[in-house]
């Protein structure tokens, strides 16, 4: 009261009243001054001292502010922070100054700072939707492939040549680089893979998950070398079988990506195990296509009929027969025409080289062809020619009967006897059985 009512002033006991919560006073006021915005006093008029000065204003702690007057201050909401602990007003007098947490972070009611999502979580908003930060919940866990440190704003790709499984559902299976795992043999991947893909067919990847670098991209995956194949996921190639071949080498995969690409050799070759080519069996020996083999315990791989078991080494070229002869890379021999013979039967294959093996029968000889040696002409007839031309010597019919007058005894004569004077023989090459013993055909 200012002057108007002496009764109001008689009685300082019970004229002067204690300020509000809120407000304050010096001595001699009219009345209370509120404290200022960002500054609380909670004494509601029940103690003078508490009142007596501005000073008695506190200014709001941390996570904290206030309008004017206030008698206590107000929590920021979750999701928001003040950082000042107390020491300026102006950083507390509106709840403007609550700001929202930045990325990676998040906060809870009244807080002084944001705390960061833990590794393997993030938090993208950027201090714009505080309802994006007011609980622990709106870190989000990685998904697969990826994986974060404490605070992140966006999880990381695993590099390429690794992999991460778990989808966003433990935040320890992303919370750090050595989660991703690297690939193992026979795999790769890109940047950010739940898994590894496996090499196609007709490749390989030999390391065993030491480094990522050799797992980066399907061309770390190599095509097979001649004379081998492979599965898909393969950490090294299968050779192919002895008796079969892949020439292609490493330059197309799908001439590798089947045990079918081993292909058998041909009739009069055969090969080692993984091999490139086949090999011809050499002159005076063959090879034959045709299998006839009863051991169905060993592996066999057939190709049109014909057997990889056949070819599966130099030891399957077989020396030809007696009366026959082979090229380089024969699947059969052939025979020596008939007035000629090779009496070796399958022991050197040098004897069995070219058609020039085949020798002319000698004089008084003869044969058909295939022979192993030549047939000798009868007692009483001829042969004379002399290992020089096989036509004179390519049937049976090239022993001639003697003339008449003329004999000859025993086998393979080039030329007739004739008869002794005083004695005669008429058949004129009729009959050699009247030629063939001097004693009684030269009368």
């Amino acid at each position: 009261d200012a002057g108007g009512n002496h009764s109001l002033h008689d009685l300082a006991s019970s004229d002067c009243q204690v300020c509000a919560s809120g407000q304050h006073s010096s001595s001699g006021s009219a009345v209370c001054t509120a404290c200022g915005s960002g500054k609380y006093l909670g004494d509601d008029g029940e103690t003078a001292s508490a009142h007596d000065s501005e000073a008695k204003c506190v200014v709001c702690a941390v996570g904290q502010w206030s309008s004017a007057s206030a008698a206590a201050c107000i929590s920021c909401e979750a999701g928001r922070y003040i950082g000042d602990a107390g020491v300026d007003a102006a950083n507390h007098d509106s709840v403007l100054d609550c700001a929202i947490c930045g990325a990676g972070q998040h906060s809870g009611l009244g807080s002084a700072a944001c705390v960061d999502c833990a590794a393997g979580r993030f938090l993208e908003d950027n201090a714009v939707d505080v309802s994006k930060h007011d609980h622990i919940s709106d870190c989000l866990v990685c998904k697969y492939g990826q994986h974060s440190a404490a605070g992140a704003t966006t999880c990381i790709n695993c590099v390429a040549g690794k992999y991460l499984t778990d989808d966003g559902v433990m935040e320890s299976a992303h919370n750090a680089e050595d989660d991703c795992t690297i690939c193992a043999s026979g795999q790769y991947s890109s940047a950010g893979a739940s898994t590894c893909i496996l090499c196609p067919k007709g490749s390989y990847l030999t390391d065993a998950a030491t480094s990522a670098s050799h797992h980066t991209a399907l061309s770390k995956c190599l095509v097979c070398q001649s004379g081998q194949w492979s599965g898909s996921g393969a950490t090294v190639c299968t050779e192919c079988i002895a008796g079969t071949f892949i020439t292609d080498d490493a330059s197309d995969v799908h001439r590798h990506d089947d045990i079918s690409d081993c292909r058998v050799c041909r009739p009069g070759q055969w090969s080692n195990v993984g091999s490139a080519t086949c090999t011809a069996c050499i002159a005076g020996k063959f090879l034959s296509e045709m299998s006839n083999r009863e051991d169905v315990t060993e592996v066999i791989f057939l190709q049109h009929g014909i057997d990889a078991a056949k070819h599966n080494s130099i030891d399957k070229c077989v020396v030809c027969p007696a009366g026959k002869f082979a090229l380089v890379g024969s699947a059969t021999c052939e025979a020596c025409p008939a007035g000629k013979f090779i009496d070796d039967d399958g022991v050197d294959a040098s004897n069995h080289i070219s058609a020039s093996s085949c020798t002319v029968c000698a004089k008084g000889k003869w044969s058909l062809e295939s022979t192993r040696i030549c047939s000798e002409c009868e007692a009483g007839k001829y042969l004379a020619d002399d290992g020089t031309d096989a036509a004179n010597h390519d049937e049976h019919l090239d022993c001639l009967v003697c003339n008449a007058g003329q004999y000859s005894e025993g086998l393979s004569n080039h030329e007739c006897t004739d008869c002794e004077a005083g004695r005669f023989l008429t058949d004129a090459g009729g009959n050699h059985s009247l030629h063939d013993l001097a004693s009684s055909d030269c009368q």
